[in-house]
This record gives structure tokens, sequence and C-alpha cells, in this order.
């Protein structure tokens, strides 16, 4: 499962050695020392996309709280949902930038409690839903 996962939100080096680990286990050849060597290369990668992701989680004021009627909105948005739907990591760093622009509509406390907790499926449907919203405006 950790393979899958780590596939699906991008962490490539993650699922690699999980892969490798796996094969490891499963080799009744293999020598006492590889289980041990191939899980702390996995630890390794680990820790760094855990560091990673709790930095992308850090606030970020890249954008003014006067740009809330920024003309490219809805393309911000358009990428949001397309990373958000490629379970892309990127995609709370993006939300991060996207932040004070819609908090003037109050929706950023709802995606952001979404998109931080990885819940990716429902905030997609909420960019959906807002993308939407601005098609009909």
């Amino acid at each position: 499962k950790l393979r899958g996962v780590a596939a699906n939100l991008g962490a490539a080096d993650v699922a690699r050695l999980t892969a490798a680990a796996e094969a490891v286990l499963h080799d009744p050849a293999a020598d006492t020392l590889a289980l041990p060597a191939a899980l702390n290369r996995l630890e390794q990668a680990l820790e760094l996309v855990t560091r990673t992701a709790r930095n992308l989680a850090a606030p970020r004021h890249e954008m003014a709280e006067s740009n809330t009627d920024t003309p490219d909105l809805e393309q911000k948005l358009a990428e949001l949902q397309s990373l958000l739907q490629n379970n892309n990591l990127k995609a709370l760093e993006h939300f991060r930038a996207l932040r004070p622009a819609l908090a003037s509509a109050g929706q950023a406390q709802a995606l952001g409690e979404a998109v931080e907790t990885l819940n990716f499926k429902v905030a997609r449907q909420m960019v959906e839903e807002m993308l939407q919203r601005k098609e009909s405006a």
C-alpha cells in the first residue's frame, strides 16, 4: 500500500524504495543485511517527504491581501484542480498562494481544511464548484 500511495502523491523515491524493500523481503536468497539496509534507505526517503510536506504546510505570504480580484484566479484554480486530480502534494503550496485571493469569498477555510488533510477528492469538488460559479458570473 505504501508504494501505491507514494506513487499517487508524487513521492517517486519512496515508491521505488518501497518496491526494493518488498523485493528483498520476498527474496529467500537475500543477504541478512539487505532488508535493514533497504528499510534504512526507505526511512530516509520518508523523512525527506515528511520534511518537504511540513515546509509546504508552512504559511506563505506570497500574494498580497489586495489581490482578491486577480484576473488569473480562474486559471490558478484550474491549475489547483489539476494538481488535486493527480493527488500531487504541490497542491498544498499552490493552495497557500491562492488563499488570500479566496479569503474574501469565504471559501478559503473549508478548501484549506480539505487540502491540508490531503482530502484531495473533496478539495477538487470544491474547486470545481468555484470554477462553475465564476463561469456563470
